[in-house]
């Protein structure tokens, strides 16, 4: 069973390092073409795939997390993640109307695609110590039973989250 569990582990590692960068990287791609169409059927097809490649993105990460983490670990992961989105939405809503009042509406689409293309790189950089599984935490290895009590209502009671945190932000080397 636990060899069983490591490869599907193991599988997912690598499924989330191909995908995760080519879901932020097709929207970059998108937003900077986007800045040169004038088609309105192209920015219309652009945005699609500019969204198509997002829902991807939450659908995989979501997945891999419920896969590879312990159950009383994937609502820490989840909440983690989406703390992390939402602290991006408003970087942008702080960072766009500066943007375009510098470099107008196109370099801004320009801007914004460099920096998916960016994040899509580092995001690789960082997940190669995860690929192999040796740098991964008790807590996210395959077979690691997290202490929980039978009567604990499923409340995390004795789990210590500072080490999936910390291996969430892991500079790679």
């Amino acid at each position: 069973m636990c060899s069983q569990s490591a490869r599907v582990a193991g599988r997912d590692r690598r499924r989330l390092a191909a995908v995760v960068p080519l879901s932020l990287a097709v929207p970059g791609v998108a937003l900077a073409v986007l800045a040169t169409t004038h088609s309105v059927v192209a920015a219309c097809v652009l945005l699609a795939l500019d969204g198509g490649a997002a829902v991807v993105l939450e659908v995989a990460v979501v997945t891999t997390v419920q896969r590879a983490l312990p159950t009383d670990l994937t609502a820490v992961a989840i909440g983690l993640m989406n703390t992390v989105v939402a602290a991006a939405f408003l970087a942008g809503f702080v960072i766009a109307p500066l943007l375009v009042a510098t470099a107008g509406v196109r370099g801004t689409l320009v801007v914004t695609g460099a920096g998916l293309g960016l994040a899509a790189a580092v995001f690789r950089l960082g997940i190669r110590p995860l690929e192999s599984g040796d740098s991964l935490p008790n807590a996210m290895r395959p077979g690691h039973e997290s202490p929980r009590s039978a009567d604990d209502g499923g409340i995390m009671t004795g789990t210590d989250t500072s080490d999936l945190v910390l291996t969430i932000g892991k500079a790679p080397g």
